[in-house]
């Protein structure tokens, strides 16, 4: 049942739900951290499958690299973006949630949110482009630039509104 990518696709989407919901969490210990390691292995594969093709094309000129049983193989690529969408949404959702303040230095604060988010999507991003896969990480980074854009939005407002800025405390205060 591990290797069935449809069935985590689904987990991943309950827990998610589940999770935006504020119940518990439906995939029982399903978290970030294990959506996480699952999403590093799933890239990995698609890397060996991207290498074997570029293999294959290289070294069998006339081998149809693109032949049905390699094309089944696309499907992994598709769970992994749609998986990747998912953590993407989940962890930059949770860490918008975030109203501390960094100190960067000494009198130069910074929101947690902007931080976190910043690691997330670079994270997201960089285990995208480890695929060697140019449609998945376009397709991920397309994702990752919607997002950019709407956590750049909510903290623009959240930095905007005075009220809100007068609640930030600095991390261990």
């Amino acid at each position: 049942a591990d290797k069935d990518l449809s069935s985590w696709e689904d987990r991943v989407r309950r827990w998610n739900l589940q999770r935006e919901g504020g119940g518990a969490a439906a995939g029982g210990d399903l978290g970030m951290q294990a959506i996480d390691a699952l999403l590093d292995q799933v890239a990995y594969m698609c890397q060996l499958v991207q290498r074997y093709r570029e293999f294959m094309a290289a070294s069998c000129p006339g081998v149809d690299v693109d032949n049905a049983h390699l094309r089944r193989w696309q499907e992994l690529a598709a769970s992994y973006v749609s998986l990747e969408d998912t953590y993407l949404q989940a962890a930059c959702g949770a860490a918008l949630q975030e109203t501390q303040a960094l100190e960067l230095q000494d009198g130069v604060f910074v929101l947690a949110a902007a931080e976190d988010c910043f690691f997330i999507l670079q994270k997201v991003v960089e285990r995208s482009l480890s695929t060697f896969s140019e449609m998945t990480a376009l397709a991920v980074a397309n994702r990752a630039c919607e997002m950019l854009d709407r956590s750049t939005g909510t903290l623009f407002h959240r930095a905007a509104d005075e009220a809100n800025f007068a609640r930030l405390v600095p991390l261990g205060a």
